[in-house]
C-alpha cells in the first residue's frame, strides 16, 4: 500500500474528522456527509489517499464509505428503515449480467477502462471484454452509492438540505472566481504556473492533465480536477448551486458568478462544456413562466449575454476551431452508421475528441446489442456517454430496473419537477460521462434536486421549495419548512 502525502489530503482528513465529532442530531449529521461526499466527487478529484496495488483509492471513495458506514449505524439503530424493492432487483440483474459474462462461451471485442478512447486514435486496439477486479470495485461502489441514496431519501429534511447548500455557496463562488484567474494565468502568463500548485497541493492522479491542453488557441482550466472535462462538472455544479440560491435569498447580484461561470465554460473549448451550457439554457426554458419580473429578464438576457460575449472573446482561429468540431461530428456520425466497428474512421476524420467519442458510443450500442436483456456485465464496458455505456453494461432490464428505484425515492422527496430535471440530465449525459456518472456518484441525484427546484420556483411560486419571509430583527420565518435568509 502506497500513501499520499500532501496539503489535500490533510485538509480532507480535516474535514472529514469534523463532520464526524460535530455535535448534531444522527440524521443531520447523516445529510452533511453525504453533501461532502458530493463536494468531494466533483472538486477532490485530483490526487489519492493511498494506492492498494494499481488501483488508485481517492478521496471521494473513503467520503462515500464513512457515509455508508454512518448510513448504516441509522439502520442498525432503527431510525430510519431501509426497504426498496427494486433496488434489491437491480443488485439481483447485476450478479446476473456479472455471472452471464463469467460462463458465457461469446467472445465480445469492445473498450473497457484499460484502454484509453483516445488510443484509437494513434493505434490502439480493443479488448476481449472480460470481468476483472476493476468490475468487483464498481460493484461494490454502486452498492455503496445506491444505499446512500435510500438513506439519503429517508433522511431528508428540506430545511436541512437547504442550509448545507447555502454553507457551500460561499465555496462556489470562490471556485467561479479561481476559474478566471486560472484562465489569465494560462493564457497570459505561464500556462504551468497554476496548475503545477495544485498538483503539489492535492497530489497526481493517472492520467491527469500536467499541462491544460490547448484548444482552438486557448488553454483550458483544470480547477482541482484531473483534466478540463472535470472542471465544466465543477463550474456546472456551481452554476446549478448559486442559480438556486438566487431563487431563494433573492439576491441578483450573485448572476455575475452565473454569467461568469458559463463564459468560462464556453471559454473551456469543451464539448462538456458546451453541452453544460445548452442544459442551462433548456433550465431557463423551463422556467419561463416566472412572475418575477427581474428574474424574466434575467432568463432572457442571460443566454444571449453568454453566447455574445463569449463569440466577442474568440478569435477566429477559435470560432473556426468550434465550427470544424461541429462539421466533424455529424460527418463521423454518418460514417459510424455504415461501419460500425471499423477502426478506419481514425483515418478518415484523425484522433479529434469528438470522432473518438462518438466512436466508443457506437462501439458500445453494438456489443450491447448482442446481450440486451443484462448487458456484458458492470465494469466490462466503458464509453464517453454515461447512459449508453449504462445500458451496455447492465442491459435494458437493469436500466429499467434502476429507473423505477430512481422514481421511487425521487416520490419521498417530493421533487415536483423531477422528470423534467430527469430528462434534461439523461440528454445531457448521453452524449459525454460513463456509467459511473450514473450508478457511482451521488452528484447526479443532488443535481436533479437542484434543477426540480430551479424549475419549481418559476411554475407555481406556491410549490417553490422554499417561500422565504423574514425578519432581520427576530428571525421569524413564515413558512416552517423554510430557511431563513437575511435580505
Amino acid at each position: 500500500m502506497e500513501l499520499s502525502f500532501n496539503t489535500g489530503n490533510v485538509l480532507f482528513l480535516f474535514i472529514q474528522l469534523y463532520l464526524l465529532l460535530r455535535k448534531e442530531g444522527v440524521r443531520k449529521k447523516f445529510i452533511s456527509l453525504f453533501t461532502f461526499t458530493v463536494f468531494c466527487e466533483i472538486f477532490f478529484n485530483l490526487g489519492y489517499l493511498f494506492k492498494l496495488g494499481a488501483y488508485e483509492i481517492n478521496r471521494s471513495y473513503i467520503a462515500l464509505v464513512v457515509a455508508f458506514l454512518w448510513g448504516l449505524l441509522l439502520v442498525y439503530k432503527k431510525i430510519i428503515v431501509f426497504n426498496s424493492r427494486f433496488l434489491l432487483l437491480f443488485y439481483i440483474s447485476l450478479i446476473v449480467g456479472i455471472l452471464w459474462r463469467l460462463i458465457s462461451p461469446s467472445r465480445l471485442i469492445g473498450i473497457n477502462h484499460d484502454v484509453p478512447v483516445d488510443s484509437l486514435a494513434t493505434g490502439g486496439s480493443m479488448v476481449e471484454l472480460k470481468i476483472t477486479g476493476y468490475s468487483y470495485i464498481i460493484f461494490i461502489r454502486t452498492i455503496l452509492c445506491s444505499f446512500l441514496l435510500v438513506c439519503f431519501s429517508r433522511t431528508f429534511e428540506r430545511n436541512v438540505f437547504s442550509r448545507l447548500v447555502f454553507q457551500y455557496i460561499p465555496i462556489f463562488k470562490i471556485v467561479v472566481i479561481f476559474s478566471c484567474f486560472e484562465f489569465i494565468s494560462n493564457n497570459f502568463i505561464n500556462p504551468n504556473l497554476v496548475r503545477n500548485i495544485i498538483i503539489d497541493i492535492f497530489g497526481m492522479s493517472a492520467g491527469a492533465y500536467t499541462t491544460p491542453s490547448v484548444r482552438g488557441g486557448l488553454y483550458s482550466i483544470c480547477l482541482t480536477c484531473w483534466e478540463p472535462s472535470l472542471a465544466n462538472y465543477a463550474l456546472f455544479f456551481c452554476l446549478l448551486g448559486i442559480l438556486w440560491s438566487i431563487n431563494v435569498s433573492k439576491n441578483r447580484k450573485d448572476i455575475i458568478y452565473i454569467f461568469i461561470s458559463a463564459v468560462m465554460m464556453v471559454l473551456s473549448m469543451s464539448l462538456t462544456g458546451l453541452l453544460f451550457i445548452a442544459t442551462l439554457l433548456v433550465i431557463m426554458m423551463f422556467r419561463k413562466n416566472v412572475r418575477d419580473k427581474t428574474l424574466k429578464v434575467i432568463s432572457i438576457l442571460l443566454p444571449i449575454s453568454i453566447i455574445g460575449i463569449a463569440i466577442v472573446l474568440l478569435s477566429s482561429n477559435t470560432l473556426n476551431y468550434l465550427t470544424s468540431r461541429v462539421s466533424t461530428t455529424f460527418s463521423s456520425i454518418e460514417y459510424m452508421f455504415e461501419y460500425p466497428q471499423q477502426l478506419s474512421i481514425f483515418n478518415v476524420f484523425g484522433g479529434a475528441s469528438e470522432t473518438v467519442r462518438f466512436y466508443s458510443m457506437f462501439n458500445n450500442l453494438y456489443v450491447w446489442a448482442k446481450t440486451p436483456l443484462f448487458g456484458v456485465g458492470i465494469g466490462a464496458i466503458s464509453c464517453t456517454s454515461g447512459w449508453i455505456s449504462a445500458i451496455a453494461n447492465v442491459g435494458i432490464i437493469g436500466i429499467i430496473v434502476y429507473l423505477l428505484f430512481y422514481k421511487e425515492i425521487s416520490k419521498r422527496l417530493k421533487l415536483g419537477n423531477y422528470r423534467i430535471a430527469t430528462i434534461v440530465l439523461v440528454g445531457t449525459f448521453t452524449l459525454q460521462g460513463g456509467f459511473v456518472d450514473i450508478f457511482c456518484s451521488t452528484y447526479y441525484y443532488v443535481w436533479v434536486i437542484l434543477i426540480s427546484d430551479i424549475i419549481s420556483n418559476y411554475k407555481t411560486k406556491e410549490k417553490s421549495i422554499v417561500s422565504v419571509s423574514c425578519n432581520v430583527s427576530n428571525k421569524s420565518i413564515v413558512n416552517p419548512n423554510s430557511v431563513c435568509v437575511n435580505k
